[in-house]
C-alpha cells in the first residue's frame, strides 16, 4: 500500500487566528494544486471545523466573507456545530 502524498498548495498570508464572543479559532484560508480558488476554514481547537463549500477567487475575498459572516451572525453561531438551522450569508 502506498503512502498518500500530502497536498500541494499555497496558504494565504491572511490566515490567522481571531477571537470574538471568548471564542478563539484558527481561519485558514488556503489554495490546493489544481483548484481553480481559495477555500476557507475556521477550525476550533476542539478538531473540528466549519469549512465553506465556496471558492473564492482571492484570499482577500475568503477573508472578507468570513468577516462578513462573523458580523452578521457572530463566531459562536457561526461555528456552533447546531445543524438543526444552517446559517447562509448573503
Amino acid at each position: 500500500m502506498m503512502a498518500e502524498e500530502p497536498l500541494k498548495g499555497e496558504i494565504s498570508p491572511l490566515s490567522q487566528e481571531f477571537t470574538d464572543e471568548q471564542i478563539t479559532v484558527d481561519v485558514m484560508i488556503y489554495k490546493i494544486e489544481g483548484n481553480d480558488g481559495w477555500t476557507l476554514e475556521v477550525a476550533l481547537d476542539d478538531e473540528t471545523s466549519v469549512t465553506w463549500t465556496e471558492l473564492f477567487q482571492t484570499d482577500q475575498e475568503a477573508w472578507d466573507d468570513f468577516s462578513r459572516a462573523v458580523q452578521e451572525v457572530g463566531l459562536r453561531r457561526l461555528v456552533d456545530g447546531d445543524d438543526s438551522e444552517e446559517v447562509t450569508i448573503h
